[in-house]
């Protein structure tokens, strides 16, 4: 039976009615925080505090900003979509994103945020929670500063390492003084990207589940401590 008039019939449909590349497109997952995750990160965005170091030396922070949004993210990118899947975004996810940052408006320009994000793998799909904290001072607006970007696990009341990250968690205290104050449940935190050369790089964190950020130290050892606290 010769069955090339039937397919050169549907090659025919398919070519006006666009049914052969139809794109299906299915939402694999919903990734919320909860608000116990969520108070990993105290701040509201209307704080001011101040860091000081044992020289006298201080920097004062303020006009922060917390955002919580929901974003969707498809499979393929757009230019994958369109090269290799004939312009479908295949499946995709939504997932909670929220933010918090607060600078300083001085010379001495120092940033401070916080990100809680998924990790979400479509080959893979178990769903992890990432804390990412980064802060960096940049001296009359001249490149390079003084960073540190820490990327780690997280669930409500406890930071993890990532396994392969050169992001690591040094110690875990239930208490810890810094300067003339007392913390409570604090991490010491390194990243795997400090400066070597640069003697004022932020190569340690101090970072409380209670209160947030509240020390850092640089490379030769100088300590950064929370002096003013949040109000």
């Amino acid at each position: 039976m010769n069955n090339k008039p039937l397919f050169y019939f549907l090659l025919f449909v398919c070519s006006i009615s666009g049914s052969c590349n139809k794109c299906v497109q299915e939402q694999v997952a919903a990734l919320r925080f909860s608000p116990e995750e969520l108070s990993i990160n105290p701040y509201n965005g209307i704080e001011e505090f101040a860091f000081k170091n044992l020289n006298g030396d201080s920097v004062q922070l303020f006009g922060g900003m917390r955002i919580g949004k929901n974003i969707r993210v498809d499979q393929w990118s757009p230019n994958a979509a369109k090269e290799d899947h004939n312009g479908c975004s295949g499946n995709y996810y939504d997932e909670d994103f929220n933010s918090y940052e607060i600078r300083s408006g001085a010379a001495t320009t120092t940033y401070f945020s916080i990100k809680l994000r998924f990790l979400y793998d479509f080959g893979a799909p178990m769903a992890m929670k990432e804390f990412e904290l980064e802060f960096f001072s940049q001296v009359n607006s001249q490149p390079g500063g003084d960073g540190f970007d820490g990327h780690y696990l997280f669930r409500a009341d406890t930071l993890m390492k990532i396994i392969h990250s050169r992001d690591s968690i040094l110690s875990y205290h239930p208490m810890l003084s810094l300067g003339p104050r007392s913390f409570q449940k604090v991490y010491e935190l390194s990243c795997g990207n400090p400066d070597g050369s640069n003697p004022e790089w932020f190569s340690m964190a101090y970072y409380s589940i209670k209160q947030g950020l509240v020390g850092f130290k640089t490379n030769t050892g100088t300590l950064w401590f929370l002096d003013k606290l949040p109000k």
